[in-house]
């Protein structure tokens, strides 16, 4: 959506439509996983990164780590099953074939009406795709991009939220020494790292234009962000870029950025600087992820993201 008003001496509307990524290569990642490719924040506590290729967010530690560097509290290991108790994806029609026992393995209560992450935006076991996603272009082991999720060191595998079709045994991994996907008995402990994204967003209003004197720097009207079916959750990331300075506030409160990890219901406040003469123009880009499953089948371990 594009809104172009020249005004003199003006702030010129937004223009808010996709931008191309930032490449820049790093110590041990290039695109799509440099520095670059990913927005740091923190939600509610928790450090999390925006992953721009994919729209996902996610948490730059380990279940059961924490900190800024994840230096706090140590990395868990469970089986599959035990989980995907709490960090389910999306339930699917013969889950109950999945939480038989498996040899001397007894899983845990399988979940009783579990919710669909893929919707509500809930942290939730990645899938293997979303997985290997992360690892791409990645080299020295671990292969991900250490600055985007540190103390990972030790983190050589971690579950997936797919099961491995045809095999009730048997669920996804992946390998973060080669960055591949593996199956592998659900009664083997494994670390897991959790992602969400929900629905995406839904398209943007174009904010009014506004005209300002030289060197006054000027806000533009707050657009709140909205979930693509008008429920649900979503989250992502929002950029901007251009003339006058662009900046912009969340939820009228905090510092003034450029660059922010975001859910619907937040509203984002833009502000530019008017030129000496002319007009300035700046591009405010939104994006998101959203992840499609298998809603009445066991999951092929190949969802889209």
């Amino acid at each position: 959506m594009r809104l172009n008003v020249p005004l003199a001496h003006g702030l010129a509307a937004l223009a808010l439509c996709a931008a191309p990524l930032l490449v820049q290569a790093q110590a041990n990642c290039t695109s799509p996983n440099t520095d670059a490719d990913y927005i740091l924040g923190d939600i509610d506590g928790t450090a999390s990164a925006m992953h721009w290729a994919t729209g996902l967010v996610w948490k730059r530690c380990l279940e059961g780590q924490s900190g800024s560097q994840c230096t706090d509290g140590s990395a868990q290991t469970k089986p599959w099953n035990d989980w995907m108790v709490d960090f389910m994806p999306q339930p699917f029609a013969d889950l109950s074939n999945w939480w038989a026992n498996f040899f001397s393995y007894a899983p845990p209560a399988m979940p009783s009406n579990p919710p669909n992450r893929l919707l509500t935006g809930d942290w939730r076991m990645a899938y293997k795709n979303e997985l290997v996603s992360i690892t791409e272009n990645c080299g020295n082991n671990p292969k991900l991009n250490r600055v985007v999720f540190p103390n990972a060191q030790y983190s050589l595998s971690a579950w997936s939220g797919s099961p491995l079709v045809s095999y009730t045994s048997s669920a996804w991994y992946v390998g973060f020494y080669y960055g591949g996907s593996y199956g592998s008995d659900r009664s083997y402990d494994d670390h897991v790292r959790l992602v969400r994204a929900g629905q995406s967003f839904a398209p943007l209003a174009s904010p009014a234009a506004k005209t300002a004197a030289a060197g006054v720097t000027t806000d533009f009207a707050p657009i709140t962000l909205a979930p693509s079916t008008g429920s649900g959750q979503a989250w992502g990331g929002v950029r901007i870029s251009g003339d006058g300075s662009p900046e912009f506030q969340i939820n009228g409160a905090g510092a003034w950025v450029q660059e922010a990890i975001v859910k619907s219901g937040d509203q984002i406040t833009v502000r530019l600087t008017a030129p000496a003469a002319g007009s300035s123009t700046a591009k405010l880009t939104l994006r998101s992820g959203q992840t499609t499953g298998s809603a009445d089948v066991a999951i092929l371990g190949n969802e889209a993201t």
